[in-house]
């Protein structure tokens, strides 16, 4: 909303307020449009001289790709949106077996705020980087006259030294007004960019995290399996019958679901924590809740039997094998959690791609230029881009490994004590795990630490190539 991507709902509800986005909007777009026109008129016009070409080169990727990024996202709003619902009302962070567990409710709060501080870190350090990258030609315009920048435009020192990127200057602009006027339009041009960048990164990555927070989920339930299964297995008191509207509750949000209180324990003299989580669990394994499992497309609403979409065979709950009832859970939640991670691939998977090639191809050209000449702007792309890729790889190597945690974590438990019928549904969830869940960067990528480094030794290639060019 504050970047003039998307509306707010304050927007919205005013019919004039909503006509004055649309004409910034508008006026953006038009700027950013005549400004890379006059870049591709640079590359033709400045055809030989490899030190504008290259920079010309770089800032068209940069510039296009987060303007082609936020019209894909201001047309694919609709599907972003539902996604983040199904995020906050019907996925794992929702389900009754997550709500009433300290522990896992433990691994849901750190994810939040670690979201919370990425929203607030990537814009910080992506504006600030922008500033730096702005700082030493505005510090050259003050300390320049006008008829110094105006012998030097057009030329590849005066670029360098008094423009931010590469542009066509037509002969009528090389005025002294003008010179400056077409400056201070670069200046809005590239915040107008940045704001772009400082809204889009996080929420990539936040949507990489909250995937990944889900199969951390899963192999946190599958950890607790085993405490539960020894204590109802060895105790001598029967687990009494909870009411079912202890676990009836209506669909919230992640806001609303960290401001609710936590379940009650329950009540026993000398309980530490440990004991009171395994209590808690116990009451969902022996609730009419628990004994059915989720049905497929809505995690709050149990159906009677379970359907499993890797089999025709439809598996009826057994009242008497509590741990069979406690796996069928997890695997129907890991079934939601990988379909959900499926969708949220095909919404950033084009977006990514476009990031990708554009951070590689400006990343390249700004150290190509950065060892023709020292310059703290390109210095500093330098170091902020690939730092900006690694951030992406970072997290899309965490869902990565995390979903091929819930197969190592279930093959570490006790399953060769358990009964025939649970050792049956245990290949379910390993063979899907054998298959990482990857957020995919267009037809060809995954993102992980992998793909970061086949980006580095790309940019090292074509580096050596223009070196020698």
């Amino acid at each position: 909303n504050t970047s003039g991507i998307i509306p707010s709902e304050n927007i919205n509800s005013s019919s004039w307020k909503f006509v004055l986005f649309l004409i910034f909007q508008i006026i953006s777009f038009l700027l950013a449009i005549s400004l890379i026109t006059l870049q591709f008129l640079a590359l033709y016009y400045y055809w030989g001289n490899i030190n504008l070409m290259i920079d010309s080169i770089g800032f068209l990727a940069g510039f296009g790709s987060l303007y082609i990024i936020a019209v894909y996202i201001v047309i694919f709003w609709k599907d972003i949106c539902k996604v983040f619902d199904t995020f906050e009302t019907n996925s794992i962070f929702c389900n009754e077996l997550v709500r009433s567990n300290q522990r896992h409710m433990k691994i849901l709060n750190d994810s939040l705020n670690l979201a919370q501080i990425l929203n607030k870190a990537i814009p910080t350090i992506v504006f600030v980087s922008a500033i730096m990258y702005i700082l030493p030609t505005f510090i050259q315009h003050l300390m320049t006259s006008d008829e110094e920048i105006l012998q030097e435009a057009g030329t590849t020192d005066g670029f360098t030294k008094h423009f931010i990127f590469v542009m066509w200057l037509p002969p009528v602009l090389k005025q002294k007004f003008i010179i400056r006027v077409t400056y201070a339009l670069q200046c809005i041009c590239l915040l107008i960019e940045i704001s772009f960048a400082a809204a889009i990164i996080p929420f990539h990555i936040v949507l990489l995290l909250y995937t990944g927070t889900q199969f951390k989920i899963i192999s946190s339930i599958i950890r607790e399996m085993d405490e539960v299964m020894f204590r109802i297995e060895n105790s001598g008191d029967l687990l009494y019958e909870v009411p079912e509207q202890l676990f009836t509750t209506d669909r919230k949000t992640l806001s609303d679901l960290f401001q609710s209180p936590m379940p009650t324990k329950l009540p026993k003299s000398n309980m530490d924590e440990d004991e009171g989580i395994v209590l808690s669990t116990e009451r969902q394994l022996t609730s009419k809740t628990l004994q059915n499992v989720l049905q497929e497309g809505d995690l709050n609403r149990p159906p009677e039997r379970f359907n499993d979409q890797s089999s025709a065979e439809i598996i009826p709950t057994e009242e008497h094998d509590p741990a069979s009832l406690y796996l069928l859970e997890c695997i129907k939640l890991h079934q939601a959690c990988i379909k959900l991670s499926a969708e949220v691939s095909s919404i950033l998977s084009p977006s990514l791609c476009i990031g990708a090639l554009s951070i590689t191809a400006f990343t390249l050209t700004n150290i190509f230029q950065l060892s023709l000449v020292i310059n703290a702007k390109y210095a500093i792309s330098t170091i902020i881009y690939p730092s900006i890729m690694f951030v992406y790889s970072w997290f899309g190597e965490l869902v990565i490994s995390e979903s091929m945690g819930v197969g190592d974590t279930l093959y570490e438990s006790l399953w060769y004590n358990r009964s025939k019928r649970y050792r049956g549904l245990l290949p379910m969830v390993l063979l899907r795990a054998q298959n990482p869940v990857c957020m995919k960067a267009g037809p060809l990528w995954k993102i992980s630490v992998e793909f970061s480094m086949q980006l580095l030794n790309t940019m090292y290639t074509f580096f050596t190539v223009l070196r020698q060019v």
